[in-house]
């Protein structure tokens, strides 16, 4: 039997928050492009060639840009399957083993200083 696939969910109804993933991804975007064609300026420098500007390197932080919102919405997916709470439904076995049990027991409490 494959094993791997042996779960279930005690709040199955929780994942339906994993719809927000796609919202909060459109919305991102969304604040994103309209901050962009709000801050449009006219350009100080006219270039009489666009293709000086297209081969432009993007730099680190134009790189990573999105990694924040990247793990964000890995953690918020994790909390959710977390909330939901899944299950392993794998069989077990009960082995019993016969052993010795050895306690030291030390009473440091007040009555045992009494003298006899």
């Amino acid at each position: 039997r494959n094993q791997m696939f042996n779960f279930s969910f005690a709040y199955p109804y929780v994942l339906s928050l994993l719809i927000l993933i796609p919202v909060l991804i459109l919305w991102h975007y969304r604040i994103w492009i309209f901050k962009k064609l709000r801050s449009k300026k006219l350009p100080s420098i006219v270039f009489s060639n666009a293709n000086l500007i297209k081969n432009k390197k993007k730099n680190l932080r134009e790189r990573f840009y999105d990694l924040p919102l990247i793990f964000r919405l890995i953690a918020l997916t994790l909390l959710i399957i977390a909330l939901a709470r899944p299950q392993s439904h794998s069989s077990g076995e009960d082995i019993y083993t016969e052993g010795i049990d050895i306690v030291i027991v030390l009473d440091i409490s007040g009555s045992m200083l009494t003298q006899i």
